[in-house]
């Protein structure tokens, strides 16, 4: 019998065992197919597990990067980020880049953009461009000289969001040329552009809220602020970067427009609050501005401490402007209670100007006239630096009236001339700051000595060519500046002209000073002694209709009514709930009515005068020198106008009512004596006593020589 090896045996794949005839079960094979799909199952568990796991990485990132959790989620990224097929999620990215750059780590926040913006071509034009947009900023605020042919190429694009993603850019690029106003603009349009096609965009719609904030419209960027933290809040996002920048912006608006003591408390608990979450998501930036801000508000009601607080943020921060306002508000606490505390102050202020380099000159001047004010030994110092301002080409009106009012106050009228001179020889002023010059360098040259009626006369023509300009500009002096400057020189040169005894340009000038007095925000009194002045004025003029007319406006104030509603009206009705001293003052003014009209030779009305006036006098019950001039006035009258006699009472009898309270208050005065004098040549014949034979005598010398001694008025001759 032959045996055969295994190993001749051919294989076959069809050969069949005796016993069950499955060549699979006996080889093995089946066994190899079950562990082969077993492990391809286990792979696609696995990939689905890691794909499960990334999705939920993926979001927590995205999520605790909403949430202001930026720590936590910088952690889950750095654990990710070598990844080499997590590059290509543009999305996370995106996230991780904004976060970045929220925290202002730009160098981190571009590397990051541009990963994204290159992965990103088959996102949503939406996402596209935003992640564009992003990649193009942070490139401009790093100063890269590469994003013009960016910025062309967004311009040319069709869409929305290029659209919106361009005009922000582009105020980016105006903000950096110091074009301001056409930044704004642009991002207004940017906000209106996204609103009107349902567009939210968080970076977008702060920075249109912060743009109506500038320009003083605080209302709409406060409407922006509520409703994106409304939103945020509903999302349970509040301790986010968005909802703090929101939140801080709500109340410095707030401080900024208040009006009132309740306003600034819901701003300074705004400002806490907005401080309080920043305690939980740190943020440097805005933790100097909501610290700025609360302290700005404190200084309105300072404390002890509010001192200390300055100290430590003048320490501690970079921020200039900050600094210099701080300083400011702290030296000007400091006034009259520490000038030399208040000095330190003022000093580190204008430190902090000159590394600002821009500060404006009227702020240098304003701050220059505090310094002043608290260490006068430095004024020779400060005033060179303020002379120096007027060299600046962008001194306003203001500016230059501060400069050359501080000059001719100090009685320094060289420099004043020369500032004057270098304003009016300057080919860039505005005729309005040529005309102020002359102004003060005429009022100079009258203190130095000058040729007095040349320069008066000039200076009249001067503010008369102001006053007309004033006309045409009364529109754009809405602070008044201009106003106020006429207002006082017109003043200046009514002293002027009645300091040299021309008393008709004198109430000239002082009638013009009236049309701008509302400038100077008078209170009651002042206008009542602006009346009383140009009264004084015109009575020395002798334009007695024009000082009649300036009496009765300020006898109207004293009472409240018309002349008509108080002339010949029983003395209860006239001093009805008035005071001694108001009475005093009423009836001091209708004396003046009374010696107006008689020295304009209205006797009647002059009689009604000093009759009321006389009734007045003696409901106060004081026998003084004035009740005793009405008489002396009555007594005259009755000598020159024929006028019936007060109750019966003979010119005499009246002039020994006079006689009788000076004998008895001033027996030794000088008015006593005259009066006397007057009495004995007046009143020596019988016949005189009754001023029957009197017609013939001089009635202007009676008149002329007449004395009304009203200190109340200033009309004391």
């Amino acid at each position: 019998m032959k045996i055969e090896s295994v190993t001749n045996k051919k294989y076959h794949p069809n050969f069949k065992s005796s016993s069950n005839g499955d060549y699979a079960r006996l080889s093995g094979k089946n066994i190899f197919d079950k562990y082969n799909a077993e492990r391809a199952r286990e792979t696609q568990e696995q990939q689905e597990k890691y794909t499960e796991v990334q999705g939920i990485i993926y979001n927590s990132i995205g999520n605790l990067a909403a949430l202001g959790k930026y720590d936590a989620a910088k952690l889950l990224f750095k654990e990710i980020e070598n990844e080499e097929e997590l590059k290509t999620d543009f999305v996370l990215y995106e996230t991780m880049a904004n976060l970045y750059k929220k925290e202002n780590d730009l160098h981190k926040a571009e590397e990051l953009f541009e990963t994204a913006y290159n992965n990103s071509a088959a996102a949503e034009i939406h996402t596209f461009a935003n992640i564009e947009k992003n990649y193009i900023e942070t490139q401009m605020l790093l100063n890269n000289n590469n994003t013009e042919e960016a910025l062309k190429e967004l311009r040319n694009r069709n869409d929305i969001f290029s659209d919106i993603s361009f005009l922000e850019l582009d105020a980016l690029n105006n903000l950096k040329k110091g074009e301001k106003h056409k930044a704004k603009n642009e991002i207004l349009s940017a906000y209106f552009l996204a609103q009107n096609n349902n567009i939210v965009e968080d970076d977008l719609y702060y920075k249109a809220a912060v743009v109506y904030s500038s320009i003083g419209n605080c209302e709409k960027s406060n409407e922006i602020c509520k409703t994106r933290l409304d939103k945020l809040n509903k999302e349970k996002k509040i301790y986010t970067h968005e909802f703090l920048n929101y939140l801080t912006l709500l109340g410095i608006n707030t401080a900024n427009r208040a009006s009132n003591e309740k306003d600034e408390q819901t701003a300074y608990e705004t400002l806490k609050n907005a401080r309080d979450i920043e305690e939980k998501i740190p943020n440097k930036s805005l933790k100097e501005t909501i610290e700025y801000n609360l302290l700005k508000l404190e200084f309105k009601k300072p404390d002890n401490n509010t001192l200390s607080k300055t100290n430590t943020f003048l320490e501690n921060n970079k921020n200039v402007r900050y600094k210099k306002e701080l300083s400011l508000l702290a030296g000007d606490y400091c006034v009259d209670k520490d000038n030399e505390l208040a000095l330190l102050y003022y000093t580190n202020a204008e430190e902090c100007m000159d590394e600002q380099k821009d500060t404006e000159s009227s702020q240098r001047l304003a701050l220059y006239n505090k310094i002043i004010a608290v260490a006068p030994q430095k004024y020779g110092e400060y005033l060179s630096k303020i002379n120096n301002l007027s060299e600046k080409k962008d001194l306003s009106v203001k500016q230059l009236i501060d400069i050359l009012e501080e000059n001719i106050n100090k009685k320094d009228y060289e420099n004043t001339i020369k500032i004057a001179n270098d304003v009016i020889n300057n080919s860039q002023s505005t005729e309005k700051n040529k005309e102020i010059a002359k102004t003060y360098r005429l009022l100079a040259n009258i203190e130095k000595g000058g040729n007095f009626h040349q320069n008066v006369s000039q200076l009249n023509s001067n503010l008369d060519n102001l006053d007309a300009l004033y006309d045409k500009e009364k529109s754009n002096d809405k602070d008044g500046i201009l106003s106020k400057h006429l207002y006082r020189a017109y003043t200046r040169l009514s002293s002027i002209n009645y300091d040299a005894s021309a008393y008709y340009q004198s109430a000239q000038s002082a009638q013009k000073a009236q049309k701008y007095i509302d400038s100077m925000s008078p209170k009651e009194e002042d206008l009542k002694k602006s009346k009383i002045l140009l009264t004084m004025l015109w009575y020395r003029a002798k334009c007695y209709y024009d000082a009649e007319k300036s009496c009765l406006e300020y006898l109207k104030m004293l009472t409240g009514k018309e002349v008509s509603q108080i002339k010949n009206k029983p003395v209860n009705l006239i001093l009805k709930e008035k005071s001694d001293e108001e009475s005093r003052k009423i009836a001091a003014a209708i004396e003046t009515l009374g010696i107006i009209n008689l020295k304009n030779k209205n006797y009647q009305d002059a009689k009604e005068y000093y009759s009321q006036a006389i009734d007045l006098r003696e409901n106060l019950r004081k026998k003084d020198l004035y009740l005793a001039n009405d008489y002396a006035a009555l007594a005259r009258i009755a000598i020159v106008g024929y006028n019936p006699l007060k109750e019966n009472l003979s010119s005499k009898d009246l002039h020994n009512k006079c006689l009788a309270i000076l004998k008895d208050k001033y027996p030794n005065d000088s008015i006593t004596k005259e009066e006397e004098e007057f009495h004995k040549k007046y009143y020596g014949i019988s016949l005189a006593s009754f001023g029957k034979f009197l017609f013939c005598r001089d009635a202007n010398a009676i008149i002329d020589k007449f004395k009304c001694y009203n200190k109340e008025l200033n009309i004391c001759e």
